[in-house]
């Protein structure tokens, strides 16, 4: 994963996933709700990323978008607090 600070804006970029076809309604599902996680860690701080993904594991049968989302936002606050 590779974060670039931007405008408020938080864009989500998936450059490839595991598997290969996931299927591409889903990957945007998960996108979105990665967008959402970051904006939550990230908009308080007045800032936004840009977000590019590698690799980006989906299961299509257990897929959670509410963990994709909350784990973001706790990852990036970690982060964000680390390196403070």
């Amino acid at each position: 994963m590779e974060v670039t600070a931007s405008d408020l804006r938080v864009l989500v970029n998936v450059l490839s996933t595991v598997p290969d076809d996931a299927e591409p309604t889903l990957v945007a599902e998960v996108a979105d709700a990665i967008r959402r996680g970051a904006e939550s860690a990230l908009h308080s701080r007045g800032t936004g990323a840009i977000i590019r993904l590698r690799e980006l594991a989906i299961h299509d049968v257990d897929c959670s978008l509410q963990k994709f989302e909350e784990h973001t936002a706790q990852e990036l606050k970690q982060a964000l607090e680390d390196d403070a």
